[in-house]
């Protein structure tokens, strides 16, 4: 069974994604929705998508442009390692 979280953009910046199982899926704001993928690798950021909530198109993974996930998706992803 998938685990579903419902976060706020404030929420999203505690959870570590590594700490997540394969194939939790994460609804932000009711805007994004992200699937959590680990494939072969160790680490979740290298598998994992992000949609838009409502049409449920994915997201580029360039950060800031028309069409991209946001800055503080991309740094929940790639581990937290920014905050803004």
């Amino acid at each position: 069974m998938r685990e579903i979280l419902k976060v706020t953009r404030k929420e999203l910046k505690n959870i570590n994604i590594n700490s997540l199982k394969e194939g939790t899926i994460i609804k932000v704001d009711n805007k994004y929705i992200i699937f959590v993928k680990y494939g072969e690798y160790d680490r979740a950021s290298l598998c994992t998508t992000v949609s838009d909530a409502i049409t449920l198109q994915e997201l580029s993974c360039t950060a800031g442009v028309k069409g991209g996930r946001p800055y503080y998706i991309d740094n929940f992803i790639s581990g937290n390692l920014y905050k803004d």
